[in-house]
């Protein structure tokens, strides 16, 4: 306001400028959080949840790092389950094809349980399904239960860097152009432990 007022060379009394100032008191700055999100914490929520697809939607955020809009989009026929894979696909980042894998081997209790829904909506022949809920339901139900989504994209970021050692595999998984903006995820304020 102050500022506007210099621009425009508007004077204003000691009065008025007394009330700017006292309002500026009053009213709340909006920051970046400043509490660290705590893995562990969203876990146990995640894990609590009664809603299956909403928790699967979650665990399936953390094993391979979508971003909500991306797993959002994913249909029953955008999956391929050859093996001990489950592969997805869909239009990533930028509009281009892309594809993310679940591992059998790396989480065997979300894997079984995908591959269930995805085969009971085949069966009924609904291959037009979309597999999870769209991203404003998630982004709301995420921060009801004090996390965010893009929390579990670091999460998922940071699980890989302790499994692999390697930030051009983070920057694989995740997808990212620039290996900066993996350093970015990396050194973000999730606490895994």
């Amino acid at each position: 306001m102050l500022y506007f007022c210099k621009c425009y060379q508007i004077s204003i009394t000691n009065k008025q400028l007394k009330d700017i100032e006292r309002l500026q008191k009053q009213t709340r700055k909006k920051y970046r959080r400043l509490n660290k999100t705590e893995y562990p914490k969203i876990k146990r929520t995640i894990d609590r949840l009664k809603n299956k697809k909403l928790k699967v939607s979650y665990l399936t955020m953390i094993e391979t790092g979508l971003r909500v809009s991306e797993l959002s989009q994913i249909k029953v026929n955008d999956c391929l389950i050859s093996g001990e894979k489950i592969r997805f696909s869909f239009i990533g980042k930028g509009g281009k094809k892309a594809f993310s894998i679940i591992n059998k081997i790396d989480n065997v209790p979300l894997y079984n349980c995908l591959k269930d829904i995805i085969l009971y909506y085949r069966d009924k022949g609904q291959f037009n399904k979309k597999l999870f809920y769209s991203s404003q339901y998630l982004q709301q139900k995420a921060k009801l239960y004090g996390f965010s989504c893009l929390d579990l994209r670091r999460i998922s970021a940071k699980l890989e860097y302790q499994k692999s050692k390697s930030k051009n595999q983070v920057k694989e998984k995740l997808r990212h152009a620039n290996i900066k903006t993996t350093d970015i995820y990396l050194d973000s304020s999730v606490k895994m432990e």
